[in-house]
């Protein structure tokens, strides 16, 4: 309906189509849906049916079947959006702008952020011609929805943007009056509550320094501990979460609130960046909990209850302590339910194969037991070892790969494959952004500063970090290869690791590690070697390797490593005397079982037997 046709139609209403209204707002506002659908019946058999009425009664219907069917709701909304667009003269008008609200707000609770931003943005780029009811609720939306997917920044502007043209005081967050005559309090104080609270928000995640008020609210709360974790302060975080935690036994909200699930999982969080990993997981496995009460019916569910879910996120957190506590297994089976949602996220995939790498070298020796040794014959001193080569892909009873979806290497260079697909496309972003920021200011930030959402649902990342994540993947793919044999493959991962920007010495090691291992499989031994250059291997710069995480947590552990790479390297060229040099220099216990094997091996390979101490016990034999 055009909006000449529309006051046409206002004008020509009775006194008694005007009650009908009245009274059909007041029975929805008090909850009474099928009243409300009958007065709205009989106003249209009044004053005839018309669009507005028409997404009234699919609105009240709607609410009326507790917002379940959903379905039917959006196509009413099509249908109302569709009629109305066949006058193009119509688009602008509030019933369509309604419209397209009510769609939006229907995908955000569907978990399709980006399909709900695409329908607002016309209407947060003119904001100055819409009513202010309209104006407050597709501005918050559209802010919280850029909150949702991480783009802190552009909703930092969105929401200047949005309090030029609301109509509140010049206290941004104290505004208590500026909507229409028409408004009533509840909306105006729900209004400048949520405009509040969203606010705050976004000056926290842009890491601006905000006075929150102690008003014992859980969402005050939130927010207290959202910036104290900023600041990293983790203990005053889960203090102030710990007053709002319930206590056991837990129950669960049934009408899609969040607020014990976001509890829990922050609580995890902070416990995850401390270090302490079995309490994150305990705090995971609550918030996991909370979210299954609330999806237990999810065909009988509200929409609410839909939006309310956070399956994916809370699965991928559990995985990740689940791989800090060595259970390689249960942290794969955790890492598949993101998967199937965020499938162009990198870091996911690299998280996957992590998984099936600690899984199998978990199982190292029994797997390499299994794969070369087909059995025995004979005991004692006496025992003979029967030999079979060792497959690169196992195969199950049916002649299928087990590469999917299980837990072991083959589909560990598969997920590694995809990520390495995935973040060589969005380097691509960082390079494009990188150009246009150098042409347009030249004393603009670093590459480094800016900041890109290619991991959704995690925060943004800048170039920096999104190097070290490309570098983890080149990493993992290398060793994932040289463990299938696929030693050309290895070797070009390894190459393009050593070529990234500014790349720590820690990783240097392992790209030269596995470029020479991948050589000396292919048999071209000089290149091996000068990926082990003694000049390298002396300046490691030590702090790269002080980490917990890792066995090799020290300069000389480093060394020791590559020493020994390269005496294996001259070795295999017949250098007997160079080897043992280097061989010698190997000091650290992390090489000390190999050391000796090796150094034996040596000694019986050249022939100075004197030097080989070797204890073999011979049976004395028994004449008669």
């Amino acid at each position: 309906m055009s909006e000449t046709a529309e006051n046409k139609g206002s004008n020509s209403l009775t006194e008694q189509d005007f009650s009908l209204l009245s009274q059909a707002n007041d029975e929805f506002n008090k909850r009474r849906y099928s009243n409300c659908l009958q007065t709205l019946s009989q106003f249209e058999q009044s004053a005839g049916s018309n669009g507005k009425t028409q997404h009234n009664k699919a609105v009240v219907a709607f609410y009326a079947g507790g917002c379940k069917d959903y379905k039917t709701f959006l196509k009413a909304l099509e249908q109302d959006i569709l009629q109305c667009e066949k006058n193009p003269g119509e688009v602008s008008s509030r019933n369509v702008t309604i419209a397209y609200f009510n769609k939006a707000v229907i995908l955000f609770h569907l978990r399709k952020p980006f399909a709900a931003m695409k329908i607002l943005e016309p209407y947060v780029e003119k904001l100055e011609e819409l009513d202010e009811p309209l104006k407050s609720k597709i501005g918050l939306l559209m802010i919280v929805l850029l909150l949702s997917t991480n783009q802190y920044e552009k909703a930092y502007d969105t929401l200047n943007k949005f309090a030029k043209h609301v109509s509140a005081s010049s206290d941004l967050f104290g505004a208590e009056e500026g909507f229409s005559a028409n408004s009533n309090s509840n909306d105006l104080n729900n209004f400048n509550r949520m405009f509040k609270l969203i606010s705050m928000l976004t000056e926290i995640l842009n890491e601006n320094v905000v006075a929150i008020p102690d008003d014992g609210s859980i969402e005050y709360t939130f927010l207290k501990a959202h910036q104290y974790y900023l600041g990293k302060d983790f203990q005053m975080a889960a203090k102030q979460l710990a007053r709002q935690f319930p206590s056991p036994p837990f129950t669960a909200a049934t009408h899609g609130e969040d607020q014990d699930i976001c509890l829990a999982n922050n609580m995890g969080v902070i416990h995850l960046r401390v270090r302490h990993y079995a309490i994150a997981s305990q705090f995971f496995q609550y918030a996991i909990h909370f979210d299954n009460k609330i999806t237990e019916n999810m065909k009988d569910s509200s929409i609410l209850n839909i939006g309310a879910s956070k399956k994916p996120e809370l699965m991928y957190n559990l995985g990740i302590a689940m791989l800090h506590l060595q259970r390689p297994k249960e942290a794969f089976e955790c890492f598949l339910v993101p998967l199937k949602v965020y499938q162009n996220n990198p870091r996911l995939w690299l998280r996957v194969a992590e998984a099936c790498i600690m899984l199998q070298e978990k199982n190292n020796k029994l797997r390499e037991y299994n794969h070369i040794v087909a059995g025995t014959i004979g005991s004692g001193v006496h025992r003979k070892f029967v030999i079979t080569p060792n497959p690169k892909i196992i195969c199950t009873e049916n002649g299928q790969t087990s590469a999917i979806p299980n837990p072991n290497l083959e589909f560990a260079a598969l997920c590694l494959r995809n990520a390495v697909s995935i973040a060589e496309h969005q380097k691509s972003l960082f390079v494009a952004e990188t150009t246009q920021t150098s042409s347009e200011s030249p004393s603009s930030d670093t590459p480094a500063q800016i900041k890109k959402d290619v991991c959704n649902p995690s925060p943004p990342i800048t170039k920096e970090s999104f190097n070290r994540l490309l570098s983890a993947i080149y990493t993992a793919y290398s060793y994932v290869c040289i463990r299938l044999g696929d030693f050309t493959i290895a070797l070009e991962n390894a190459r393009l690791l050593l070529k990234m920007e500014n790349l720590s010495d820690e990783m240097s090691m392992l790209g030269h590690l596995y470029c020479a291992e991948s050589l000396i499989m292919l048999n071209r031994l000089n290149e091996a070697k000068a990926y082990l250059d003694q000049n390298f291997i002396s300046n490691l710069n030590s702090q790269d390797f002080e980490t917990k995480d890792w066995q090799i947590n020290s300069i000389d552990a480093a060394q020791s490593v590559l020493r020994y790479n390269l005496a294996v390297t001259l070795m295999l060229q017949g250098d007997y005397h160079a080897a043992k040099n280097v061989l010698s220099l190997c000091t650290h216990p992390v090489v000390f079982t190999k050391y000796k094997l090796l150094k034996m091996y040596m000694e019986l390979a050249f022939g100075h037997l004197e030097n080989c101490k070797i204890m073999v016990k011979f049976d004395t034999p028994q004449f008669r």
